[in-house]
């Protein structure tokens, strides 16, 4: 750890930091000194503010999303174990979506993106009604910009969709072996 420490100190100019939390998390976990933390936010979350429209309609385009349907984005975090809950998601799908309607009204399609640390899933797409695989997206951003309501566990995701000011809920059937095995929070959850 204080190896990685040093080779932190030594090749890093600065961080970007999105608060005042994220500094004092960060002065802690990297012990680097304050002046190397520039509390700018994150330049990757400017899209929620400036081009939100246009990135809506490609991401509908893209996917072939109807605009009167409603999104719902699911976007697990990583598991050591490479063991995710998105099978559960996936088979209840057809209720989530229902549920969703029920709750905000309108049509709604799931869109499930895996970890990009994660290199399978088990279960398949080709039966599941309403759901489309968009793990291979490359901007997470655009896939937030465009989501109604995000779907999530642990990952930090649920920070950078907090600034949309949209619906989030947290699916953690496994919060105690996920953190008395895997992690553990900066902040409780």
């Amino acid at each position: 750890e204080r190896f990685i420490h040093q080779l932190t100190y030594r090749y890093t100019n600065y961080i970007v930091s999105s608060s005042e939390m994220f500094t004092r998390i960060g002065l802690e976990t990297f012990g680097l000194p304050e002046q190397q933390f520039l509390p700018i936010g994150m330049p990757r979350n400017d899209i929620f503010f400036l081009e939100t429209e246009c990135v809506m309609r490609n991401i509908r385009k893209k996917y072939n999303i109807t605009d009167g349907k409603k999104i719902a984005l699911y976007a697990p975090t990583y598991r050591d174990s490479d063991q995710t809950y998105a099978e559960d998601i996936l088979k209840n799908a057809e209720s989530i979506t229902h549920t969703l309607q029920e709750k905000f009204s309108g049509e709604w399609i799931l869109l499930f993106r895996r970890h990009y640390f994660a290199d399978s899933l088990k279960c398949t797409f080709g039966n599941i009604p309403d759901v489309i695989d968009v793990s291979n997206h490359e901007d997470m951003q655009e896939l937030l910009c465009a989501a109604d309501v995000l779907i999530t566990d642990y990952s930090s995701v649920i920070w950078d969709y907090g600034l949309t000011k949209r619906p989030c809920f947290l699916y953690v059937p496994d919060l105690l072996e996920y953190t008395n095995e895997e992690r553990s929070f900066y902040l409780p959850i």
